[in-house]
């Protein structure tokens, strides 16, 4: 587990409600959100994900998933 990443997307999403894997990359330096919501939730953290449709930067739409916290352990 990479403990370092976990605490700031914790800390990200305490602050700021949600989260996606765009803004991990770029405002956490991290580039697999799914991984570190996984780990989170195998030591007792449950998240909400909601689905949304989005376009990408060629105007194409795509799907994205955005996480929030629901409770923590």
């Amino acid at each position: 587990m990479s403990k370092t990443q976990c605490k700031r997307v914790i800390l990200y999403l305490e602050e700021n409600k949600s989260l996606t894997s765009k803004k991990a990359s770029t405002r956490l330096g991290i580039d697999r959100l799914a991984a570190r919501i996984y780990e989170l939730s195998q030591i007792g953290y449950v998240f909400n994900r909601q689905r949304k449709r989005v376009k990408n930067r060629f105007g194409e739409k795509c799907l994205i998933t955005e996480y929030s916290i629901a409770s923590q352990p």
